[in-house]
């Protein structure tokens, strides 16, 4: 095979749309996704690849395709690849589980959960430079630099609970000695910029400031505040810093520029403002990407080369991935680029006119114009549907009516949001840029919510990948003939159809039968599902509140319910939960009542008559919780059976008095397949003697849900004798407060030979 008859070998660019670097880059990619996924050896495949190349010289006729395989494994070598210090960290925590030692870190930014990003600066008297998450329950300032003993621990991925990959490493908690430092030696220019341009922003606009602060600082106040309208509208892109926004911002500087500058200066000014503005938004996915292209674009245009819109896309792509190869797996970044790829390559190409020849007037034109326009949001819109839906469950066309208006709208929202910082806020200038920001603002949220009623949109509906690979093979045709609307290439788009209906229809039927119990990783804190043979839902608690001691959800939208495990419910296609176990009200147990509540249908709930008669009860009622929920109030033993499994309640009985929230704790066992399981809530040592009493075959189980998170209050030799489980859950976050698991808790354990799995490890799951 020659060179040549190699290159052939490629799918071709078409004429005039040459992207060299394409080819290698999707190699490249396809190197990051497996060194991400798999085990892999850098120096074994720096070594290949460096093979693979020498192979090259030598065999002209495999060239091509060694250099490919090449570029391959150095995306795999170049995603497995840390810093010194960050290979130090990671093995010294991998050894002691943790670091706990003097530190000087940056607050990056802060996220919601008492959570920030943190550049970690020193370590021990150790330069880093490693971004890492940081839970601290006061307020930290970001932008600024800060000193204390820090706990340094590896941060866990939870397998089944968490979608996205994270961007961290490693999570810090402050032990003591906290202390503001001085950052004169180290100044943040690009922090300090952004604290004035945020009080700037406040001073002048307000209660209107939270549209302007997500313009221009990627302030998430906005996106929190109209999230689920601009969704069901297909309008979040706008209020996201993206590369719309960039464009805009290009067009009014140089707009500016241009008319005291020469071009070349202009550009050049532009790179510098472009970089800046990026920083100040913390050099995220979609911002990054539309200045990197912007400045390609700039600079190929200097040495009088013009490159093809894939070939830009190619080089802004490689430039991104060479610097941060985990953005590659960034859903931000990914929607960022279909939409260009979309935009870009294939722009609609409609032509109205009946004769070519005849020449359009100025209506026509424009219908033209407004034609393409349409099918090009429609296009985007459609493009993107099947990854949103596979990210996030939901997805939307509203935006093809909503862009129509609302881009227009933040075209000029955007420069007036900078106008009106220019002068003092008493100017008679500045009113005026401030009322027609107000005015635009106002008219954005007018459309926002007319178009978040329009019908075409999707809620909680899940693609997994096979499918949502089918819906795009299945669209792509399409895209094909609207490029070139000549007689369509059936021959081609027959096979790619009939790939992407299997793709689409076959994988249900070989899905996994996912039955089983789930005890969710949530902390210290207890939410447990179990799916029965014949589907039915039983979830046991909720998890904590937004706050570990908030069971009235003051913030349910903070709760873990609402951030992990309802999204997790609905993709599972679990659209109702059948019966609720409440083991009694203490907040790591029922803090996610008003998120779940207020998500899911609840057909039945099951607690206990104190449960019943609580002020937390009284609060559930006038919130309207379990309003259309069967209520079976747990006052003796009780069994039910529910086709093939059997649900028995063993405590509290009708004899039993406890004083306390834990004591009065609900336990059930549960008989399926001939497995059983004892669910005990947060009972301790009085309670354990009182079953082991009174109920000791029936608490003689297969597997056991550790009481109290593994207290050194409850588990007693006794109780763990009579139950002789074969294995033992315990849900927990580690570490906590509590010091739980305590030592002579899983002492005892060991004693009777029973395996232990922990949560802070991710979500246990056993199947029946």
């Amino acid at each position: 095979m020659t060179d040549s008859s190699a290159e052939q070998a490629l799918p071709r660019e078409p004429q005039g749309s040459k992207a060299p670097l394409f080819w290698p880059l999707l190699f490249w990619c396809v190197g990051l996704y497996f060194g991400r996924s798999l085990p892999a050896n850098g120096s074994l495949l720096l070594g290949a690849g460096s093979g693979l190349t020498l192979l090259a010289i030598f065999l002209p006729k495999l060239r091509l395709w060694l250099i490919l395989f090449a570029f391959m494994l150095a995306g795999s070598v170049r995603i497995s690849t840390k810093s010194p210090s960050e290979l130090i960290l990671e093995n010294t925590i991998a050894q002691r589980g943790n670091v706990v030692q003097a530190a000087s870190f940056e607050v990056k930014r802060e996220f919601s959960n008492n959570s920030y990003e943190i550049k970690l600066n020193k370590l021990a008297g150790a330069k880093l430079q490693t971004l890492m998450l940081l839970y601290h329950p006061e307020k930290l300032d970001v932008d600024s630099r800060y000193s204390a003993v820090l706990k340094v621990e590896q941060l866990k991925q939870d397998p089944i609970l968490d979608f996205f990959p994270s961007r961290y490493k490693s999570r810090a908690m402050i032990d003591h000695a906290l202390e503001k430092t001085d950052d004169s030696a180290h100044p943040n220019y690009i922090g300090k910029l952004r604290l004035w341009l945020d009080a700037r922003i406040e001073k002048h606009a307000g209660d209107w400031a939270p549209i302007a602060k997500a313009l221009l600082l990627s302030d998430q106040t906005a996106k929190g505040q109209y999230r689920d309208t601009l969704r069901r509208g297909g309008m979040l892109h706008l209020i996201v810093v993206s590369g719309l926004h960039v464009l805009f911002l290009y067009s009014l500087l140089m707009l500016l520029f241009r008319s005291f500058l020469p071009i070349k200066v202009a550009e050049l000014l532009f790179i510098v403002v472009g970089l800046a503005f990026s920083a100040l938004n913390y050099w995220s996915a979609p911002v990054t990407r539309a200045v990197i292209m912007l400045i390609t674009v700039i600079v190929s245009r200097w040495f009088g080369r013009k490159l093809s819109s894939l070939q830009i896309l190619s080089i802004c792509l490689w430039i991104i991935t060479l610097a941060a190869p985990q953005q590659l797996f960034d859903p931000g970044l990914q929607l960022s680029f279909l939409c260009m790829v979309i935009i870009t390559i294939a722009v609609p190409q409609l032509q109205l006119q009946r004769l070519k020849r005849v020449r359009a007037n100025l209506f026509q034109k424009a219908i033209t114009a407004f034609a393409n326009y349409l099918l090009l949001n429609l296009m985007v819109s459609l493009a993107i549907l099947p990854l949103t839906l596979y990210h996030f469950g939901s997805g939307s066309l509203n935006g093809v009516a909503g862009n129509l208006l609302g881009v227009p709208l933040m075209a000029i929202i955007l420069p007036l949001s900078i106008l009106m910082l220019v002068g003092s806020p008493s100017s008679f200038i500045t009113k005026a840029f401030v009322s027609s920001y107000q005015l635009a603002v106002w008219l954005f949220e007018r459309w926002m919510i007319l178009v978040a009623k329009l019908p075409f949109h999707l809620d909680d509906f899940w693609l997994d990948l096979l499918p949502a690979i089918g819906v795009t093979l299945f669209l792509l045709p399409f895209y094909l003939w609207i490029k070139k609307p000549k007689k369509p290439v059936f021959s081609l788009y027959i096979p790619m159809w009939i790939l992407a209906l299997v793709m689409i229809i076959l994988p249900p039927f070989f899905a996994v039968d996912k039955t089983g119990i789930w005890v969710f990783s949530c902390g210290t804190a207890d939410c447990s599902l179990i799916i029965t043979p014949d589907k039915h839902s039983i979830l046991v608690d909720t998890g904590q509140g937004s706050k570990m001691w908030d069971a009235k959800g003051s913030d349910a939208h903070s709760s873990w319910a609402a951030r992990k495990l309802i999204p997790w419910l609905k993709k599972q296609k679990i659209k109702r939960i059948d019966s609720l176990i409440l083991t009694h009200t203490d907040a790591d147990h029922s803090g996610g009542v008003p998120a779940l509540a207020s998500s899911l249908p609840i057909g039945r709930l099951i607690i206990t008559d104190e449960t019943y008669s609580s002020e937390l009860w009284t609060h559930w009622q006038s919130q309207g919780f379990f309003s259309d929920s069967e209520i079976l109030l747990i006052t003796d033993t009780l069994s039910i059976q529910q086709g093939k499994t059997r649900l028995k309640f063993l405590h509290p009985d009708k004899d039993y008095v406890g004083a306390r929230e834990n004591n009065r704790s609900i336990v059930f066992r549960l008989d399926v397949k001939g497995k059983s399981y004892l669910f005990t809530g947060d009972i301790e040592a009085r309670d354990e003697r009182w079953l082991v009493s009174r109920y000791p075959d029936e608490i003689d189980t297969d597997y056991l849900k550790v009481p109290h998170h593994g207290s050194k209050s409850s588990s007693t030799d006794e109780f763990i004798y009579h139950v002789s489980p074969i294995e033992a859950w315990i849900s927990v976050g580690i570490p906590n407060r509590y010091k739980f698991p305590h030592s002579s808790t899983l002492q005892t354990l060991q004693k009777y030979d029973t395996e232990i799995r922990m949560t802070n490890d991710g979500t246990v799951y056993s199947r029946f």
